[in-house]
């Protein structure tokens, strides 16, 4: 069976909600201010992890990811996400922008390099207390991949993530909202998405807010205090477009549109 040679940080089945014809999306290349028309195949990819990785995502993506944003966007809304103690369709949503925030090379190098660091410590350890002999740490370690790789394709999961005491919970105590744009308000133009799709803000290392486009014409954005959920639910739409659009820009490489046009005003 051939091995994939992409590993797609932000998911093909995400990137596709920007089509325009069914096969491609337009693409800036900011570096270059290029506008191409890619697969969403051939975008937001790199050679990150092996292909032993890359199926776990694909079965996180298939069983939690796709029908809970297929739901919202059939929905338009967030506040009808079921919860019960055995599935949280939030928790699912919110494990998705936690991976497209964190699944990029940098980062997960810098796990691997974190992991490996702190495994070399603990054979040091083992060898020099006697506790193990150097042969028995070598044939250990043949397995340091293999255990990384479980570890990185399960550390996604909702089931996981959200554990007590997980430092992701404080995503949970955010209110969640959409906003929509109507056919009336094409005029202003449409959501983008790109390499950095999941835009948040926190304050004294203190997650303030959150936003992220799941279809050109609908965001999803989630506030910790009333008073901010109620700004971003009360915002103009062209204001909201306007002001996610240049974040988004300001902070990625690769922006995406299904229109040529909006891409444009950047060049």
């Amino acid at each position: 069976m051939p091995k994939t040679k992409n590993n797609h940080y932000v998911p093909q089945f995400y990137i596709s909600k920007w089509k325009f014809n069914d096969k491609q999306v337009y693409c800036l290349n900011k570096k270059e201010s290029k506008i191409f028309k890619p697969s969403p195949r051939n975008i937001c990819a790199d050679r990150i992890w092996d292909d032993k990785v890359e199926k776990g995502f694909a079965r996180t993506e298939n069983k939690y990811w796709v029908p809970v944003i297929d739901k919202i966007l059939k929905d338009r809304k967030v506040d009808q996400l079921s919860e019960s103690e055995s599935e949280s369709e939030s928790e699912h949503f919110l494990s998705f922008c936690i991976a497209v925030k964190a699944r990029k090379k940098s980062t997960i190098d810098g796990c691997r390099e974190a992991v490996k660091l702190s495994a070399d410590e603990l054979d040091d350890e083992l060898i020099k207390t006697g506790k193990a002999a150097p042969e028995e740490i070598e044939e250990i370690q043949k397995y340091d991949e293999d255990i990384f790789n479980y570890i990185l394709s399960s550390q996604f999961n909702p089931n996981k993530m959200f554990r007590e005491k997980s430092q992701f919970n404080r995503f949970k105590e955010l209110d969640l909202g959409t906003r929509t744009i109507q056919n009336q308000d094409m005029k202003y133009g449409q959501f983008f998405t790109s390499d950095t799709p999941f835009l948040m803000h926190c304050k004294e290392n203190r997650l303030e807010w959150m936003m992220i486009a799941l279809a050109p014409d609908l965001l999803v954005f989630g506030a910790k205090e009333i008073e901010m959920f109620i700004e971003l639910h009360n915002m103009p739409i062209n204001e909201i477009i306007k002001i996610f659009n240049q974040v988004i820009y300001d902070t990625s490489n690769y922006i995406v549109s299904n229109k040529k046009s909006l891409l444009e005003q950047f060049l």
